[in-house]
């Protein structure tokens, strides 16, 4: 399972080597949890190393997630891939795709995301982060707004992404299931 982090790291915490050449930082890590919801380990998979990594390790390290039970009693260890992006402060919002898979797949055709007209009419510009899945068959699934400016924003991305499709993701000979987020930006034309 894959989850888009949210930490409470400021932006002086981020030294400038974290940030790519578009003003972006994403950093992966891996993490192993015990079967009662403890972190027991952070690795970095991606993302510059130095202090900001670190710091978001220590701030990972303390997490706590609720344990799945059955039987009255928790279920084994799991590991979990964390994803956490971060924007120098005069950047416009992150505009792409974060895959949480080994292999990123690679999409077929896909519709654009169409702009609300009654906000483009406004001239209110906005964004939308959307998790979704792509099927072992490589279709768009599961879509769900993580966050936005605008429910309308959110609404627009979801429903643009139905028709998203992509050459399906083999891990060992199997076709997966790929978790993703992706960021839409909506400026006023």
């Amino acid at each position: 399972k894959v989850q888009l982090a949210t930490m409470d790291l400021h932006f002086e915490d981020i030294t400038d080597a974290a940030f790519d050449k578009d003003g972006y930082a994403i950093f992966r890590f891996e993490v192993s949890v015990s079967p009662e919801g403890v972190v027991t380990d952070v690795n970095q998979i991606e993302g510059a190393a130095g202090p900001t990594a670190d710091n978001l390790k220590s701030q990972v390290m303390k997490y706590t997630y609720i344990p799945e039970i059955r039987h009255f009693k928790p279920t084994a260890s799991k590991t979990i891939e964390l994803i956490w992006l971060g924007a120098k402060p005069d950047m416009p919002p992150y505009s792409g795709t974060i895959y949480g898979c080994k292999v990123k797949p690679t999409k077929r055709h896909g519709a654009e995301i169409i702009y609300p007209i009654s906000l483009n009419l406004k001239r209110i510009g906005g964004s939308a982060v959307i998790r979704f899945e792509v099927s072992p068959e490589g279709k768009v699934e599961n879509a769900e707004s993580i966050e936005y400016t605008n429910e309308l924003f959110a609404r627009h991305a979801r429903i643009g992404m139905q028709a998203w499709n992509y050459e399906p993701v083999t891990e060992n000979g199997k076709y997966i299931r790929c978790y993703a987020y992706t960021g839409v930006a909506y400026e006023p034309w």
